[in-house]
């Protein structure tokens, strides 16, 4: 019997013991994050990939850069994204409002594996419907330098699932 009682008094010195010992804090710092404005305008000239006219793309809003401990952990993009034939004034339009997450930097640090998940933009024509869309979740690797905002390439797809349809050669018509 006196085993039991002096086993449960070492237990009792133990716990007491390590309560007592400083631990790592559990409350880790917050996040920093950055809000950058996004007022950008682009030509995208004609092309077999494109249209047979030039247009131009304008991306109106902002992007928001979460960093933890110093790493880029997250990527709100939200903006307009207007497609436009300046010649004829006609244009299309849609909200991108897409999480940029799970970002992990290659050893080298030259690319980025990251996921975007959300919506890229649907782009509806009125009496028509939707002429392009790109909506759902996508893997990809990226140059490293791009991973804080708008990729521009190159892009390798390692993973998509949802619609992603692209905006040309089916908006032309309605730009024209």
């Amino acid at each position: 019997m006196t085993i039991f009682r002096g086993t449960s008094l070492i237990r009792a010195l133990m716990f007491a013991s390590l309560l007592a010992v400083p631990t790592a804090s559990a409350r880790a710092d917050a996040p920093t994050v950055v809000n950058n404005p996004l007022n950008l305008t682009v030509p995208i000239p004609s092309s077999p990939f494109t249209c047979p006219f030039d247009v131009q793309v304008q991306l109106t809003g902002y992007i928001t850069d979460t960093y933890r401990d110093g790493v880029l952990s997250m990527v709100h993009f939200h903006f307009i994204t207007t497609f436009s034939n300046p010649s004829t004034g006609k244009a299309i339009s849609s909200t991108t409002d897409l999480t940029r997450t799970h970002i992990v930097f290659s050893g080298d640090g030259t690319t980025a594996t990251v996921t975007d998940t959300g919506i890229d933009g649907v782009f509806t024509v009125p009496g028509v419907g939707n002429v392009g869309a790109v909506v759902g979740r996508g893997t990809a690797i990226i140059p490293a330098a791009q991973a804080p905002g708008i990729t521009t390439g190159p892009v390798i797809p390692v993973f998509q699932a949802g619609q992603f349809t692209g905006v040309f050669p089916s908006a032309c018509p309605y730009l024209h």
